[in-house]
Formats: C-alpha cells, sequence, structure tokens
C-alpha cells in the first residue's frame, strides 16, 4: 500500500479537514483565503464521501464493513477511521489459533509506527497474540502486539488514543462464547530509559 489509492486520498482531506468528529455539526463556514476548505465545505455530504471511501476499500480487501458505526479521530499528526466487519457479533474464533479478520482502518501515522497511509483489514490471532495488518491483496504490511481490550458495554469500533499511541479496539459482547475481547496497539513513544 505504498501508493496512495485515490479514495485514501479523499479520505485524508475530508478527515483533516474536517476537525476532530466527523458525525459532529457542520461547523461554520471556513474563512475565503482557504480554497480547500471552501471546497469541502461545499460539499454538505462529506460523511457519505468517507462512507464511500471504506467501503470501495472494503470490497478490494473482500470484506464486508458495518459502515453505519463507522467511526473517525484526526488531529495534527494522524488520521485514523476504523469500522467492524458486518458479521462482527457474530464472529467466533473457534478454531485451533483463533485467528479471524475484524475490521478495516485507514491508517494516516507518523512514520515511526512503520505503516504507510492507507486502508488496512484487521486480521488477529488470539492464541499468538499478534494483530495483522494486510493490504487490499492480502500482503502482510505490518504485525502488532494483541491485547486485552477493556470491557465496554457493546459490539462497536473503537479508536483510544493517548499520547503517542492509537489503539483499535474489538470489543464483543458475548453470550455463552469466549468473547472477542482485543485492542491492536500502533505506538510510535520512544521508551524511556533510566535517568
Amino acid at each position: 500500500m505504498k501508493d496512495l489509492h485515490p479514495s485514501a486520498l479523499v479520505l485524508i482531506l475530508a478527515l483533516v479537514v474536517s476537525g476532530c468528529s466527523l458525525f459532529s455539526p457542520p461547523s461554520p463556514p471556513p474563512p475565503s483565503s482557504d480554497p480547500i476548505a471552501l471546497l469541502l465545505s461545499a460539499d454538505s455530504d462529506m460523511k457519505e464521501q468517507v462512507r464511500r471511501a471504506m467501503a470501495r476499500a472494503a470490497e478490494r480487501a473482500g470484506i464486508s464493513i458495518q459502515l453505519s458505526n463507522l467511526v473517525y479521530l484526526s488531529r495534527d499528526d494522524l488520521t485514523v477511521a476504523h469500522a467492524l466487519v458486518v458479521d462482527f457479533d457474530s464472529l467466533r474464533l473457534l478454531e485451533p489459533n483463533r485467528v479471524g479478520d475484524v475490521g478495516l482502518a485507514f491508517l494516516s501515522l507518523p512514520a515511526s509506527v512503520g505503516v504507510p497511509t492507507g486502508f488496512y483489514k484487521i486480521r488477529i490471532f488470539v492464541l499468538e497474540a499478534k494483530a495483522e495488518l494486510l493490504d487490499a491483496q492480502g500482503g502482510v504490511v505490518a504485525v502488532f502486539p494483541l491485547e486485552r481490550a477493556q470491557e465496554t458495554p457493546g459490539s462497536r469500533p473503537l479508536i483510544s488514543v493517548t499520547n503517542c499511541r492509537v489503539t483499535l479496539i474489538y470489543q464483543q459482547v458475548s453470550q455463552g462464547v469466549p468473547p472477542i475481547q482485543a485492542a491492536v496497539p500502533l505506538d510510535w513513544c520512544k521508551p524511556v530509559g533510566p535517568l
């Protein structure tokens, strides 16, 4: 995913310019000196553009995602959009290695994370405690440790950001079967050694 797809560029532009919440009320018109902001503000259907970009990426990756529950986060140094697979609530990872595709993410993170900007299918390996980021062709782009997620009241896509760490959270409400409670940390913090 070294080359940006046109839909990735649209998503980056839409998310970065739109501010902190894709689903917040419209902001006042931007100053006329910013032509990109003017262009985006003229399109009152930016949420739909982001959904379409994620839907096209999911189709290329061979998965269906929950577009109604799409979440995103944007700040100066990162942009993340995140959606669960359609059947996430009924997904049971009961095979010996407990492996499964759980979601799709658009990631634009600091270079030190080691992940080029783009769309990624998220595959988790519960027993191996790892997560893979796969490109549209199914190639592994990066591998990250898998952590246990803290319990939340329901199944929905979640993004957590603390300082220099983004965490994609996969939390499933269980009904008698071991639920999915996984977190994929994308960290660019440098460990601080003893003084």
